[in-house]
């Protein structure tokens, strides 16, 4: 079975590397509930590595 993409992925990780940066940048919660949202047993040990 292939995993699904995760929409939004991309640009929560930007966020992260912006908030590493720049702690001072507003925390954007809604990118982490649109990830979290489609996390499913399958899609998530891929993302563990990173």
């Amino acid at each position: 079975m292939e995993n699904a993409p995760i929409d939004g992925l991309e640009a929560l990780e930007r966020h992260l590397n912006v908030l590493v940066e720049k702690p001072e940048t507003p925390f954007d919660a809604k990118l982490f509930d649109d990830v979290e949202l489609q996390l499913t047993p399958t899609n998530t040990p891929p993302l563990l590595p990173r």
